[in-house]
This record gives structure tokens, C-alpha cells and sequence, in this order.
């Protein structure tokens, strides 16, 4: 199975931010699915904020979900993340 991650942690950003990134992803990815055919398991904690997914295309749900939440965050913020692709 292909999994991605993107998050944020303390070291690439300050805690106000994290937690706007965390209540983003609370909003779209915790309690729905926003797109058909991924899966989604958010981890956050006080020093990072986790998105894992699976989708048939992990670029193409990155992308996705990097549009879905810069939807709900004004501050620039994708240059803070990381992500990670790679088999469970």
C-alpha cells in the first residue's frame, strides 16, 4: 500500500501556525472524506500536526490536499511542511 504524509512540527514552525494547520485538517479530513477515492488519519499533537493518506496517486492527492487547505489558511504556510511518500 502507498502512504504519504504531510505535516508540521516545532521545529519548522510556530505554534500558532501548527495549530491553525491542525484545526484545518480537524475541518476537512478528520470528519469527512473531501476526496472520493483517499483515505485519511490525522495525528496531531502539541509538537507536529500528521495528515497520513492513501490514494491511487499520493502527487495527486498531495496536491489535493494541499488545495484543500490553503482554502482554509491565509498565512502562507506550504513552504513549512514536509512530506514523505513511501510503502506501510
Amino acid at each position: 500500500m502507498h502512504i504519504g504524509v504531510i505535516g508540521i512540527n516545532h521545529k519548522l514552525a510556530p505554534v500558532a501556525l501548527r495549530e491553525t494547520i491542525a484545526k484545518a485538517c480537524a475541518r476537512r479530513f478528520a470528519l469527512g472524506n473531501p476526496l472520493t477515492d483517499a483515505t485519511f488519519v490525522l495525528l496531531s499533537t502539541c509538537n507536529r500536526c500528521e495528515l497520513y493518506f492513501h490514494a491511487p496517486s499520493l502527487s495527486l492527492g498531495h496536491e489535493q490536499i494541499l488545495s484543500i487547505l490553503k482554502e482554509q489558511i491565509q498565512e502562507d504556510f506550504d513552504q513549512k511542511l514536509y512530506t514523505f511518500f513511501g510503502y506501510d
